[in-house]
């Protein structure tokens, strides 16, 4: 099968070409937290019943047993004063469409027709302690790249919609002061925008995202992979790193590349794989693959513990294994990150 990529109404991406991969593709070729589509972004009607996604700090409600995970989510009922708090902050993520399974469950939950109700943040985080609520608070993120609660999560859309309102959480928690007069800001346009409260002022926030390139080097038959010293042992990944201001997405490849291994990739050699929303605190990874002109490392310690060129079958070996291997041998972050969905996509080349 044949997957074209593309990006049309974004300029950056304007070069992306056009990834083949192998048929039948053995890995997801989606990038987790991408919904494709089933929580639409859009505005809601002001009628529209709601369900809540609690969030305290940076812990977020989790129901269900070990091994099958839900995202604990209230009805407007259930949510009562907790809603109606001045000091609570809501904000509509969208609406679920009707035929997925949670566009389905949010139905149940307030008795409306399924792709009816509408996704709202419920931030409770200006409470000293986390309420007692239906479910646990669990980080959806742990330390050094731990993803337990997110990996045991029964439904992708669920771990989507987990995360958006997160980020929008600390997005808010982020600017409760005008950047232009230093005034208190306030939830607007049912909480996607801040306004400042100075009537002499008036300016509006909106939420803001830091690009990032995440890239998988590759020469011939082998991948460059790296590893930072904070990460569990034998974890590998991708090189990554953050946009510069004024500089393209394919700029950026190329000088991450050549500051964390001394490598240089040839821009017609960038394909693009697949982005994903990274919340943790507000960035958008954008993967690509690209070919090394050499193989002679010169690894910056500042930036990894090592780096090391490995072969697919070493690769392959464990990709993908859950729960995520704990000895020292060599793999790659598990499906929850993108550089699991651009590492997969390099192997499925060769299937």
């Amino acid at each position: 099968n044949i997957v074209a990529v593309a990006v049309a109404s974004w300029p950056m991406l304007a070069h992306l070409a056009v990834i083949a991969l192998a048929a039948p593709p053995l890995r997801r070729q989606v990038a987790y937290f991408d919904s494709q589509g089933v929580i639409q972004r859009g505005p809601v009607p002001s009628s529209s019943p709601r369900v809540y996604f609690p969030v305290h700090k940076s812990l977020s409600l989790i129901a269900g047993a070990p091994g099958a995970l839900r995202a604990a989510m209230l009805t407007e009922e259930q949510a009562g004063t907790y809603a109606g708090d001045g000091g609570a902050v809501l904000a509509c993520i969208g609406r679920a469409s009707a035929s997925s399974p949670l566009g389905k469950r949010a139905a149940e939950l307030c008795g409306s027709v399924p792709g009816h109700a509408s996704l709202w943040l419920l931030d409770l985080s200006h409470l000293q302690a986390a309420p007692d609520l239906p479910g646990e608070w669990l980080p959806i993120r742990g330390g050094a790249g731990a993803y337990s609660v997110l990996e045991k999560l029964g439904d992708d859309d669920e771990a989507a919609a987990l995360a958006s309102v997160r980020g929008m959480a600390l997005w808010h928690r982020s600017i409760p002061h005008c950047a232009k007069c230093g005034a208190r800001t306030e939830a607007k346009r049912a909480g996607r925008q801040r306004q400042c409260t100075s009537e002499a002022c008036g300016a509006r926030f909106r939420p803001r995202i830091e690009p990032s390139i995440l890239v998988l080097v590759t020469h011939g038959d082998k991948a460059c992979l790296g590893r930072k010293a904070a990460w569990p042992a034998g974890r590998y990944s991708t090189l990554a790193g953050f946009v510069e201001l004024g500089e393209t997405l394919e700029e950026a490849v190329v000088r991450e590349v050549r500051e964390e291994v001394g490598l240089t990739v040839r821009r017609d050699s960038l394909r693009y794989v697949a982005s994903q929303p990274w919340l943790f605190p507000c960035s958008l990874l954008i993967g690509f693959l690209a070919e090394s002109n050499g193989a002679d490392l010169r690894v910056d310690t500042a930036e990894l513990e090592d780096a090391g060129w490995y072969d697919r079958a070493t690769i392959a070996h464990r990709f993908g294994q859950l729960p995520e291997p704990t000895d020292s041998a060599v793999h790659v972050p598990s499906f929850v990150s993108l550089a699991h969905t651009v590492v997969g996509a390099w192997l499925d080349e060769a299937a």
